[in-house]
């Protein structure tokens, strides 16, 4: 057989059947190993190809469509120890109870992946929870091949692809082998978990004595990785916010099989595929902080073994398209995913694409539709010059890198101290890549001791004077002429008359509550921040956020301060790379909280006349 290595799974079964000795394993660069079959010793006997899941595979057209469940056990403490709904446990305790046995994916003593087969409670609680790394198969198919020919029962979790090669070794045997596969994102390579583990246990101090890569007690929809250390500290982040899971869901580190499976269908050859059930609807949301699991089913021994758990599971009869609406991986293949503000270098360094830092909410004029809510704050917010400092520190210790870095209040040269802010931050000079902005309404004109220091930037400094007309912006056009005779780069960017700026401003609403998370989801992709102009984030008050409508809602209380859209700079009880990898899960969300509450900045936004003044302005 010559082995297609595009297509090889890396489920091995090939291995467990070639007669010679000419099968050497060969690590590929991504961290498992194909088979390598030489020609000078194949015998030709044909074994490898009968039980090779790729040349064997059913087509879809021969396979009924499955019965669809939504399902979740009775048990809350199994529930919560398992990474959905608990039905994979409750299955196998039935087949352990009739004297069978349970292969599937375990973490060993040194937390590598490894497939074993136990046969009571304690085995079982290691087979609980999702383990994102390839699975060493190790000698269990020879294990299964033992029970299976004893007359033993076996019920074997894997990806797709490790249970077709099963099902391939073991044809004669098919009656006692209970095939249970995943709804699978794909399988990260096991070199990428062993760097990660090992740069958390140098950062931690200690090696890791427990790892739970979906725990949720903040809820299912909200789980994180959590590792606790020898030393008694504990490691927990939000998934997203996870450096190995932020890879993970953006396909950085999978197989290349991966983004061709051969196995995605509803309808598939395994007994049973087990997944999460995301976005169901009409379950009791107390329910669904456990976890719904999604359970398919294709044959008659899948249907019989769901039956006899049925005495502690609750379930509910739904179709594949209600299963696939929120877990499209059903049917579809991992994809490369596109570009982003944001970029994880191949050194780990953090580069974003812009920032803004506000020095202020004091304001000379009270805009009405002002997106900050300058005008509503009773005591507008004006740091000392030392806290400032101490920020900007702060926020170039966690990123390394910003293509844009904005200067915004309030009214910017409110500030008596920006010159010293500005020549303070040259020292970050090579860190900011392309400019840094300030951005003024036109009230006042630099002074020369601003401006002396802005030329400490040479070409990349870069004002925006925004004019609302005469009677608003009344030194305007002066500030534009003397940064001219400073030959310092500027806009002026007009606001009035025909000459309006985005065509005017928006409303962004009050703080009532306006959409579900769907509703949200699709809010994001239309507002200009992020998907026209890329995250901007937020630096207020020692804090960084996701968009400035986010700060708003979290200041105000509107939502309840979350752990995955916001860094808190001063917080030293955080680690920094903890930090790091809470911005880079900024980058990958689908939506904000804060979206649900705002109308967004959007094309077909109503745009109004900018700068409107609530009354007299400030003096």
């Amino acid at each position: 057989m010559l082995c297609d290595r595009a297509s090889c799974t890396g489920c091995a079964a090939c291995t467990n059947v070639c007669p010679e000795v000419c099968i050497e394993m060969q690590p590929d660069g991504q961290g498992f190993p194909y088979p390598n079959i030489s020609s000078e010793h194949c015998t030709d006997c044909g074994l490898c190809s009968e039980v090779c899941p790729i040349i064997n595979r059913m087509p879809d057209s021969d396979r009924e469509a499955p019965e669809v469940y939504a399902a979740w056990s009775h048990d809350d403490d199994l529930c919560s120890q398992s990474s959905s709904g608990g039905v994979f446990t409750e299955l196998a305790r039935v087949i352990i109870r009739d004297g069978g046995y349970v292969a599937g994916a375990a973490f060993d003593d040194n937390f590598d992946v490894v497939h074993i087969l136990v046969d009571d409670e304690v085995g079982l609680s290691k087979l609980r929870q999702s383990k994102y790394v390839q699975s060493d198969m190790g000698s269990i198919y020879k294990q299964i091949g033992d029970k299976l020919s004893g007359g033993k029962t076996v019920l074997f979790s894997g990806t797709s692809c490790q249970c077709a090669g099963i099902k391939h070794l073991y044809k004669e045997y098919s009656d006692n082998l209970i095939l249970c596969d995943l709804i699978c994102h794909g399988v990260n390579a096991p070199k990428e978990w062993r760097t990660y583990l090992s740069d958390k246990e140098k950062e931690y101090g200690a090696r890791a004595v427990s790892i739970n890569m979906r725990d949720k007690h903040n809820g299912w929809n909200n789980f994180g990785v959590a590792i606790a250390f020898e030393n008694g500290r504990e490691y927990f982040s939000y998934h997203k916010n996870d450096s190995y899971f932020a890879a993970y869901l953006k396909n950085q580190h999978l197989r290349k099989c991966c983004f061709n499976c051969r196995y995605k269908a509803a309808s598939r050859e395994t007994d049973i595929t087990l997944g999460d059930f995301w976005g169901i609807k009409d379950v009791p949301p107390e329910t669904q902080r456990c976890g719904i699991s999604a359970v398919l089913l294709h044959s008659a021994k899948g249907g019989e073994l769901f039956n006899r758990a049925a005495d502690r599971i609750t379930k509910e009869h739904r179709v594949v398209e209600d299963v696939k609406t929120k877990n499209p991986m059903l049917t579809e293949s991992a994809k490369t995913q596109g570009g982003s503000t944001m970029r994880i270098t191949a050194d780990s360094r953090l580069d974003i694409g812009r920032a803004t830092l506000f020095l202020t909410h004091r304001c000379n004029l009270k805009c009405k539709l002002c997106i900050a809510r300058n005008p509503y704050y009773k005591e507008p917010w004006y740091p000392e010059y030392h806290y400032l400092i101490e920020t900007i520190d702060r926020f170039f210790s966690v990123i390394d890198n910003v293509e844009i870095l904005q200067l915004e209040g309030g009214e910017t040269l409110l500030r008596v101290d920006l010159p010293q802010i500005l020549e303070y931050l040259t020292k970050y000079k090579d860190r900011v890549k392309r400019e840094i902005r300030i951005i003024t309404n036109g009230t006042i004109v630099p002074s020369d001791s601003l401006l002396s220091a802005s030329k400490l930037w040479d070409e990349k400094i870069y004002y925006i004077v925004d004019n609302y007309g005469d009677k608003l912006s009344v030194n305007a056009k002066a500030a534009s002429r003397k940064l001219d005779d400073w030959g310092i780069r500027h806009e002026l960017r007009g606001y009035s008359g025909d000459d309006v700026h985005f065509n005017g401003w928006v409303d962004l609403g009050d703080f009532s509550k306006k959409r579900d998370v769907e509703g949200a989801k699709v809010l994001f992709k239309k507002c200009s921040n992020p998907s026209k102009l890329g995250l901007i984030l937020n630096i207020t008050n020692g804090e960084v956020f996701t968009c400035g409508r986010s700060r708003l809602t979290f200041e105000q209380d509107i939502i309840p301060k979350n752990n995955y859209e916001i860094v808190n700079l001063f917080d030293d009880n955080e680690l920094i790379d903890a930090k790091r990898a809470k911005i880079k899960g900024f980058y990958l969300l689908d939506y904000f909280t804060a979206c649900q509450y705002c109308n967004g900045n959007c094309a077909d936004s109503p745009h109004f006349t900018p700068a409107e003044q609530l009354g007299e302005i400030n003096e």
